[in-house]
């Protein structure tokens, strides 16, 4: 398992868009965003955290943050605990700031228990979104 970071969200997208356009409803936010910073990359005072998991040459999952801002993930596999180490480990080791997670229900409070863990963060539930 490999963690792909990408400073061009076109690049993101060249990766990702099949995978998330599968479910895109769920990830409409990501795909926003990633769009979003294609056409108006200055819109945000910070750079944006964009990456990828890897399995075996298969994209397993996706986060895209713009600081200050929650990250948005999206999880394209039923088990991503590993891909959730090393996608946290990454932010911490890179000292981005986490403020919350936007994701589907389960994925954020997955990733939110990965990250406690790592991090010794405290973690408290937030607005459920549909």
């Amino acid at each position: 398992m490999r963690l792909i970071e990408f400073s061009n969200p076109a690049d993101l997208l060249d990766l990702l868009l099949p995978q998330l356009e599968i479910q895109e409803t769920a990830n409409n936010l990501i795909l926003g965003l990633a769009f979003r910073l294609i056409h108006q990359p200055d819109l945000y005072p910070l750079p944006p955290f964009l990456a990828a998991v890897e399995q075996d040459g298969q994209p397993v999952a996706a986060a895209l943050m713009t600081p200050p801002h929650h990250i948005t993930l999206a999880g394209f596999t039923p088990d991503l605990d590993q891909a959730y180490s090393l996608l946290g480990q990454t932010l911490i080791h890179d000292a981005w700031p986490l403020p919350g997670v936007r994701a589907p229900a389960e994925t954020a409070r997955d990733f939110a228990s990965r990250w406690a863990e790592l991090s010794g963060a405290r973690v408290r539930p937030g607005q459920n979104l549909r």
